[in-house]
């Protein structure tokens, strides 16, 4: 990708960021011939933002993509949201698992924080299936064990 190409994919990549938060007002200076939509989609997957970038254009810019494009985003738009609700479905029934011993525990998983920060889970890229809980440094052991009796395993140790 030529470097003009690629100031416009990374301009276009955080214009369709913006939108998400600003409306309808940031779309509508965009002009659809302007955009190198390889580039665009190859750096929304750098940085893990495709369903962001999805969903910016297809509600602020209905049709600006090409068909094929829009096609391939949707396909990964949906598998995304399978996976975040795959993934919320595994923390619910792990927290619900912790609780019933007594054990409280705050998950940090990004289908929650997307939720949270965006409204919708779906709207984060599901990159891993790590699942991370906060913990009290008391329950650590107890927890750990709890985890293990579902088939859960400790990928790394945990950082503080």
């Amino acid at each position: 990708m030529t470097d003009s190409r690629s100031a416009v994919a990374h301009a276009m990549l955080a214009w369709s960021l913006r939108t998400y938060f600003h409306g309808r007002a940031a779309a509508a200076s965009v002009q659809r011939d302007a955009i190198p939509w390889d580039g665009l989609l190859w750096l929304a997957r750098q940085h893990h933002v495709q369903p962001l970038v999805y969903h910016s254009l297809t509600t602020f810019c209905a049709g600006m993509m090409p068909p094929a494009l829009q096609q391939q985003m949707h396909a990964m738009y949906q598998a995304n949201g399978c996976e975040a609700l795959r993934q919320m479905a595994e923390v619910l029934t792990l927290l619900d698992h912790l609780h019933t011993h007594q054990v409280q525990a705050i998950p940090l998983c990004g289908g929650l924080l997307a939720q949270l920060t965006y409204g919708h889970m779906a709207l984060r890229a599901s990159r891993s299936r790590t699942l991370r809980f906060i913990v009290h440094a008391a329950d650590i052991p107890q927890a750990r064990q709890l985890l293990a009796t579902l088939g859960m395993r400790r990928d790394k140790p945990a950082e503080c």
